[in-house]
């Protein structure tokens, strides 16, 4: 949600190079006098106070804790990252333990072990089929039983688990999942949306974002130089993004019905 430049000047006071800043070393700070009075920038363990006028920073959004900040839209669906880590974690163990979710060892007989006969049994077992061991043969002495504890992964539905996350991560970032190459995109995915998804991802997301951060340049950048920033502009140059531009088919057949229907002349 969050990223610094930072101003290097001469001797002058002209700006002369930008230095990135890694955005958890550098925080705004506000007086009740001043939204933003600097920022106390902490590259060590000395803490620099900085002008506002040597920082350009870039705010996505705005955080509902400190409005100086931004804040990052994955923050929303953190929940949806940790859903997918522990799918992930939980698919590991499982190839871990040779695909073999959790087990209960009970004895088959009227008889019950002693407490201790339970804990080396579990150490046995954990010894001899865990590990690099996995996928060994098991042995056990005495009539047992041996139920499984848990789910499989057919019974979790892993696959459809993961794409949940994919699918809300994707959204709130907005770039569709076909663009991003998740799985819940590429399901569904043909020539034919895959072309639309990028278009509609450089529309709704790349290029409005562009727009956000131009306005930071335009309003803490290019006022070092022009004294009314209001009298310029500054943008990205889309004229080479090749999914933005007009498909010549379609252009060739405009132009061919506008000629065979007489409102557009052969010279023009």
């Amino acid at each position: 949600g969050n990223a610094y430049w930072l101003k290097m000047r001469d001797r002058g006071g002209t700006t002369r190079e930008l230095w990135w800043v890694p955005s958890w070393l550098i925080e705004p700070k506000g007086s009740e006098t001043e939204f933003v009075s600097h920022y106390e920038y902490k590259p060590g363990f000395e803490t620099i106070r900085l002008p506002v006028d040597d920082v350009v920073h870039f705010r996505f959004g705005m955080d509902g804790d400190d409005p100086r900040k931004g804040r990052s839209p994955l923050k929303s669906v953190l929940r949806e990252v940790f859903t997918d880590d522990e799918a992930a974690s939980f698919t590991a163990s499982l190839l871990r333990n040779m695909g073999v979710p959790g087990l209960i060892l009970s004895p088959d007989s009227d008889s019950s072990p002693s407490d201790e006969d339970v804990k080396a049994m579990k150490a046995y077992v954990k010894a001899s089929v865990g590990g690099d061991k996995r996928g060994e043969t098991l042995v056990l002495k005495g009539r047992t039983k041996v139920d499984e504890f848990g789910f499989s992964p057919e019974q979790l539905m892993l696959k459809e688990l993961r794409r949940i996350p994919e699918e809300r991560v994707s959204a709130v970032l907005g770039v569709p999942a076909i663009v991003a190459g998740l799985g819940a995109g590429l399901d569904r995915s043909t020539f034919t949306n895959y072309t639309e998804a990028r278009q509609a991802a450089y529309e709704q997301t790349l290029i409005p974002t562009q727009r956000i951060l131009s306005e930071d340049i335009r309003f803490q950048l290019l006022s070092d130089w022009e004294s009314d920033p209001w009298g310029w502009r500054c943008g990205f140059d889309l004229s080479n993004v090749r999914i933005l531009q007009d498909d010549q088919d379609k252009l060739a057949a405009r132009l061919n019905v506008g000629v065979n229907g007489g409102w557009i002349k052969r010279s023009e």
